[in-house]
């Protein structure tokens, strides 16, 4: 795993080489083992890598890298897990090999069958930047869930790209403008959705897609996320897959979805590095740990972190379902004092606004577990593809029962939430969407915002339109409620929230994190199913509770879904109090564009113990401490 930086200069001159020097230098967290800087001096394109070894750690594996027949030249950032077969099918053509690397098996793979064929190929996580030396073009891609971050854009008159903003900071001409419309959305959903970003002129390579870039097209300096296309699509590959008519005995799909899982995994534990797993005691961690450790003669090591707060504390279930798995267990028990620490280096660690409280638990995980471990396995995706979220459980029984209510009594009940005392508001305040007339997708869309309170906190501000949109516009024809969320999940939150938390989180400790349940063949197996599978009982991921039965007592993982959070709204009335009260001074406020004196009141009800506005709160803190160190 690594970090990838490059620049396309219209006038390069010898500054190029230093600000690219200074670009990768800042991705050093990323890959802290080795540096690479590269550059084409007629075409004035600079690329750099920042190294952290995984496969082939020796010198054959470096970065930038160019192929066999030095007419293409790479930064690359992730995993290629098919890279044995590529090799395999690569064979007949006698390729020369220095190395053992994923990379150098790629790079034979582009100049056999070229870029388009190597692409659909491959099996992994993955950010690039493709220099292609006979036709002068620079091409980038991400992988097909968005595990891989790269950032796109313009600074001054040159090209820039990198796997993180801060290194655009680095670039001296690189304008910090927001982005219009770009802060409402963040403070609609705790995080800028790709392709944009809080910056204007700079965007996110969406997930599955692939862009050139040539040089002419520095002359128009464009809207790059225009250029951006798709190589693959999940909304393409679930349709396909819901039409494919399932032969198999219900009582053999446990059996069918536990092979498709154990190739996933068999794939993410090759690594010349030592690897473990995340293990929070949830459905997905607990199969992912109990498969890996049926795969492995050793003990697996294993990582969770408790709190002292019991309904935040799920570190008991994780150890429990380790003593009986076997795995080396290794538990931290978080103090508030730790955690609190975390929050001054957030914007440091995101380096674009993003309120997802359980990035300090992430954090905090992934730098205990990197003590030991370069990698570890983790259960994201499982909810997206199994419908493990409660909205994907309970939203559509409850919008059938509430839609057809009449509109008045709706009103009635909406207003005497608002009635309620305070503890009972906050419970029943994810509620009121569901007392408003909304179609399902406008509903759904509500239920992904941070709160169901719509006041605009940011003056002259309005949403911009988002991929998710489209999307939910035209769905698949035959989709039901839930099934339309777990995939506007996949598309949206999964690759905008879920990922870029475990990424940076990840990638701030120089550990790589590698994820079984976004496997492109088990995603297409799992659109597959029938949607009983999914949830029954009124009870999601179904068939993957039938494998781990297999592994692990149903009363150690049978429980109310608990996430990965911390007591922030009592924090937020007490540790962190002195700390919000200056983000959220007037002053403050208005200087960055936000309507004071609504922030104030929803912060005096916060205080007087109305929760329902924490995590829209939360989110203009947020903002504010990301505000204060970049712009």
């Amino acid at each position: 795993m690594c970090g990838i930086t490059g620049l396309w200069a219209a006038r390069p001159n010898k500054n190029h080489q230093l600000c690219l020097q200074n670009m990768t230098d800042a991705l050093t967290h990323r890959g802290p083992d080795q540096t690479g800087l590269w550059q084409e001096e007629t075409a004035g394109v600079f690329l750099g890598h920042r190294r952290l070894s995984i496969m082939d750690t020796s010198t054959d594996g470096l970065q930038p890298m160019t192929s066999a027949s030095g007419r293409y030249t790479i930064v690359f950032n992730g995993e290629f897990y098919n890279f044995s077969d590529l090799k395999a099918e690569l064979s007949p053509h006698n390729p020369v090999y220095r190395g053992h690397s994923d990379t150098e098996i790629f790079l034979h793979a582009v100049d056999y069958w070229g870029l388009e064929t190597a692409l659909q190929k491959t099996d992994g996580m993955f950010a690039f930047a493709l220099w292609d030396n006979e036709e002068k073009i620079l091409i980038m891609a991400r992988d097909r869930f968005g595990k891989k971050p790269l950032y796109v854009g313009w600074a001054g008159n040159d090209f820039v790209l990198a796997s993180e903003l801060k290194a655009f900071h680095q670039h001296p001409q690189f304008s910090k403008h927001i982005k219009l419309g770009a802060q409402d959305l963040f403070l609609t959903y705790g995080y800028v959705p790709a392709p944009h970003t809080i910056f204007e002129r700079v965007w996110q390579l969406l997930p599955g897609h692939v862009f050139w870039l040539k040089q002419e097209d520095l002359q128009q300096k464009e809207d790059l996320s225009e250029k951006f296309k798709p190589y693959w699509s999940p909304i393409e590959r679930a349709e396909k897959s819901l039409h494919r008519k399932t032969l198999t005995a219900e009582s053999d799909l446990p059996d069918e979805l536990e092979t498709v899982l154990k190739n996933a995994i068999r794939k993410r534990m090759i690594a010349d590095v030592p690897l473990g797993a995340f293990l929070s005691g949830g459905i997905d961690s607990s199969l992912i740990t109990a498969l890996m450790q049926a795969e492995h003669s050793e003990r697996i090591k294993t990582y969770s972190i408790g709190f002292q707060e019991d309904s935040f504390d799920e570190a008991p279930f994780a150890r429990q379902i380790a003593a009986h798995l076997g795995t080396d267990h290794h538990e931290l028990y978080v103090r508030p004092f730790d955690a609190l620490n975390v929050i001054p280096d957030l914007p440091r660690i995101y380096d674009e606004p993003f309120s997802d409280i359980s990035a300090i638990p992430t954090y905090l995980l992934a730098k205990f577990a990197s003590n030991d471990v370069t990698v570890a396995l983790s259960g994201d995706g499982g909810d997206e593809i199994m419908g493990g979220y409660t909205r994907h459980i309970s939203a559509p029984s409850l919008f059938r029962l509430t839609r057809p209510l009449p509109k008045l009594l709706k009103k009635g009940l909406k207003k005497g939430i608002f009635s309620l005392n305070p503890e009972m508001a906050n419970r029943l305040d994810r509620a009121i969407p569901f007392l408003e007339e909304l179609q399902n997708k406008d509903l759904f869309l509500r239920l992904l915002a941070l709160s169901s309170n719509r006041d605009h906190w940011v003056n002259f501000g309005s949403l911009t339109p988002i991929p998710l949109q489209e999307f939910l516009e035209t769905p698949i024809a035959g989709l039901n409620f839930a099934e339309l969320m777990m995939l506007g999940d996949t598309l949206h939150t999964l690759p905008n929230k879920f990922l870029v938390k475990v990424d940076r989180a990840s990638m701030a400790n120089a550990l790589e994190v590698r994820s079984p349940f976004l496997d492109t063949a088990l995603f297409e197996y799992a659109w597959s199913l029938p949607f009983s599978m999914k949830i029954k009982e009124h009870k999601g991921k179904w068939l993957l509770r039938q494998v781990l039965r297999k592994y692990v007592p149903s009363p150690l993982f049978e429980r109310p879904k608990q996430g990965f959070n911390i007591p922030l709204a009592l924090w937020l009335r007490r540790d962190l109090k002195g700390w919000a009260e200056d983000l959220l001074s007037d002053s403050e406020l208005k200087n960055n564009n936000f309507n004071a004196d609504k922030i104030r009141s929803a912060w005096k009800l916060h205080q007087d113990g109305q929760d329902r506005f924490t995590n829209k709160l939360w989110a203009v803190l947020q903002y504010q401490s990301w505000a204060r160190q970049w712009l």
